[in-house]
């Protein structure tokens, strides 16, 4: 008898671990069945996000093998795309009720059954309460729906169609490989004439252009297609029909088109617009310095050969270029009437590139960088070259 309760205790002790496990199997089970179901989700939805665009692939090349040598001629390419061209309305609301406040231009970039993606201006649907998007045939969806990216101007729209509507998205092409003097089509509603196009060239690549943010968008296309205000969002096409841009801005003193049109690269598109749908947000890569492209002038100034580089002027604090010990400028000289901070840091590269200036750093990085990655610049302080690892971290809201 006395060897009773020990037995009853290890009894106990055993049914004890054996609920433990079945308790610690059940919940990893929990697990990985949850994470299965998340995954199966995300793969549903990137098979209708493919699904989507190998339709469109599928009526572009229908096309292509008309003229497979020349690419299409503007009235192929219009008939091809002007039905996922939309007018983009920002409704508003005010003391006398809802207003529009402004129109744009967007096009269709994705469909995943009943939701389709409406890409555009992040300065289009700005502050917008209610968002109008109209196809060229007349017909209009509403809806609140939107997330954009203020450091690219880029925004994308969901709207929710019925099933028997066909809407096609178009056909994203590598703004990378295009050349100067390249044909392009701009499609829009300048001054909310609906379904307009116009024809020009590529005039340059590798633009940057300021916003109120503070930062530049940087890889942009200067083109000189004629555009107006209302054609903000609205694709910009190669000779085959797929989107290489998206409008964003004109060059002008009077509000009219001067000649020099602007559009945020598909490069940036290809990145942003897919997170802003999944995440709602896109978190862009950050240094955490100021500074200034290099000339004869501020080489002569510092006493150093390099005429090119980005010359840092300022690390910002609590920064990764802090955390890796850039040096900004230690002293001021005054070149053409400005004050320049010098004597900081000059890179000169990033990784295998060579940096002649700033655009050649910020492409690079946004083209294949994101936060918490690491990078490696070459610098030139006090006359050495020397290597130095950064790690990357997200820019700051604006």
């Amino acid at each position: 008898m006395e060897g009773y309760p020990y037995k009853q205790m290890v009894g106990w002790k055993s049914l004890f671990i054996l609920v433990l496990c079945a308790v610690i199997l059940a919940g990893g089970f929990i697990y990985v069945y949850v994470e299965f179901e998340t995954r199966f989700d995300e793969l549903n939805s990137e098979i209708a996000s493919s699904n989507s665009q190998i339709a469109a692939l599928q009526r572009l090349l229908q096309e292509m093998t008309k003229n497979v040598s020349d690419g299409l001629d503007a009235t192929q390419i219009y008939n091809l795309t002007k039905d996922s061209v939309v007018m983009v309305e920002n409704r508003i609301i005010t003391p006398y009720g809802m207003v529009t406040a402004g129109v744009g231009s967007g096009f269709v970039y994705d469909v995943r059954g009943t939701q389709a993606y409406i890409v555009t201006n992040h300065h289009v649907v700005e502050d917008a309460v209610e968002l109008r998007i109209t196809f060229l045939d007349g017909t209009v969806f509403v809806t609140h729906r939107k997330w954009s990216d203020p450091y690219t101007d880029l925004a994308v729209i969901e709207i929710t169609k019925p099933l028997e509507k066909t809407i096609y998205p178009l056909v994203i092409g590598n703004s990378t490989e295009l050349r100067v003097g390249e044909e392009v089509y701009a499609i829009g509603n300048p001054y909310q004439l609906e379904g307009t196009m116009t024809h020009g060239i590529v005039s340059q690549l590798g633009r940057s252009i300021r916003t109120a943010t503070g930062y530049s968008i940087v890889d942009v296309i200067q083109f000189d297609a004629a555009v107006n205000p209302g054609n903000s969002g609205g694709p910009l096409l190669n000779r085959y029909g797929m989107v290489v841009g998206v409008t964003t801005a004109i060059e002008t003193e009077t509000g009219g088109f001067v000649g020099i049109g602007y559009a945020v690269s598909s490069a940036l598109v290809q990145r942003v617009i897919p997170a802003l749908i999944e995440e709602h947000q896109y978190k862009h890569p950050w240094v955490g310095i100021k500074g200034v492209d290099m000339n004869y002038e501020i080489a002569d100034a510092m006493d150093t050969n390099y005429t090119y580089g980005f010359l840092i002027t300022e690390v910002m604090e609590n920064s990764p270029a802090e955390d890796a010990g850039l040096q900004g400028g230690n002293r001021n000289v005054i070149i053409e009437g400005t004050e320049i901070p010098v004597g900081g840091d000059i890179i000169i590269g990033v990784d295998a590139l060579t940096v002649r200036k700033a655009d050649d750093l910020m492409v690079y990085l946004e083209r294949n960088k994101s936060p918490g990655d690491k990078i490696v610049l070459t610098i030139v302080r006090e006359g050495a070259v020397q290597q130095v690892e950064l790690w990357l971290g997200e820019r700051p809201p604006p």
